[in-house]
């Protein structure tokens, strides 16, 4: 019995040993010190309603010169951080807001030869709530992709940038809202529920893409680029397009050229592959490799960009598709 209890006790302590060795650090994001530039907002925020899948943890970071990944995670719980920025901001009206729901909240990095890439996603929708019900104005994909010799820091202004974003891209279209469906908020917590129809999906339905680029995830999802393919590119954590002789920063999402579309994916174009309900690519691995090539420190054509991607795409093995219901880019090959 001694002999018994003694081994059962070392294999106690060697488990805890190597679970603690084993175990995932944590990275923790405060938004406390930011908030939002509510000029351009004519509206408030009655309440946020966290729909995510995965209600802990908002992404992966890489820390140190090998690049050693840890979980990211907000400091305080659930959504509170996003509440608190909304609040410090003036962003909050209970009785007459609109009710925010956020289906996907997500960070990452990549290094690439010289740099290192950050990306932000948020997809969002926003309610009108009324006697029990809500109805739905319009969902919202943004993201931000800034770069550096070490990104990591600018994690919480890269997560309060998309949704300052997103909050201007409502404000920019309330003027041309369709008539609101309703739901009940049981629809709103379920994380399985979407509020778009992937069927009814003109990109879907089509196989002739219009040349141009598009500006917002609606635009690709409607197959109506809003700038002339002509136009040239700069990427970098604010992309640019130059038209002619104009030049303005702008929300990119991706293009489409001579039939073939592109996304946009940490201040790179991919080339998409079309399955028979979404979209597919081949893009870097968690840590790309140290030969691929920067394509963003000038203007570049459209074809130019794609063109180049698509004759090297054989450095990039890890497959990524696009998530119809929200716009964001996920990894079937890892995180």
């Amino acid at each position: 019995m001694r002999i018994s209890f003694l081994t059962a006790a070392i294999f106690l302590l060697l488990s805890q040993l190597c679970s603690t060795a084993n175990g995932q650090s944590l990275f923790t994001i405060s938004l406390e010190r930011f908030s939002i530039n509510k000029d351009s907002i004519p509206f408030k925020i009655a309440e946020v309603v966290d729909g995510r899948r995965d209600k802990k943890v908002i992404g992966i970071i890489q820390l140190g010169l090998n690049n050693r990944k840890e979980i990211a995670v907000f400091e305080k719980p659930g959504l509170q951080e996003i509440e608190n920025l909304f609040q410090r901001s003036g962003l909050i009206s209970r009785e007459t807001g609109f009710v925010l729901r956020v289906s996907k909240l997500f960070i990452s990095e990549i290094t690439q030869t010289w740099k290192e890439t950050a990306k932000a996603e948020l997809a969002v929708d926003f309610f009108i709530p009324y006697q029990g019900r809500y109805y739905h104005l319009t969902s919202i994909y943004t993201t931000v992709e800034p770069n550096g010799l070490d990104v990591t820091q600018t994690h919480g202004a890269n997560i309060v940038s998309v949704v300052e974003k997103s909050l201007a891209q409502l404000a920019s279209g309330l003027n041309s809202m369709d008539e609101a469906k309703s739901y009940t908020r049981e629809n709103l917590d379920d994380p399985q529920f979407s509020f778009r129809d992937i069927d009814s999906m003109p990109i879907i339905q089509t196989d002739q893409y219009k040349d141009g680029y598009y500006t917002t995830f609606d635009e690709f999802l409607n197959n109506a680029p809003s700038l002339d393919i002509t136009c040239k590119a700069k990427l970098g954590a604010k992309p640019k397009i130059k038209c002619g002789d104009k030049e303005e920063s702008i929300n990119l999402y991706g293009y489409a050229k001579d039939n073939q579309l592109y996304v946009l994916f940490h201040q790179r174009f991919y080339p998409l592959e079309k399955t028979d309900n979404g979209f597919f690519f081949r893009g870097p691995d968690e840590i790309s490799p140290r030969v691929t090539s920067d394509m963003t420190t000038g203007w570049i054509a459209a074809g130019a960009l794609g063109g180049g991607l698509a004759a090297s795409s054989h450095k990039y093995q890890a497959l990524y598709y696009i998530d119809l219901r929200d716009g964001s880019i996920k990894n079937r090959t890892g995180f």
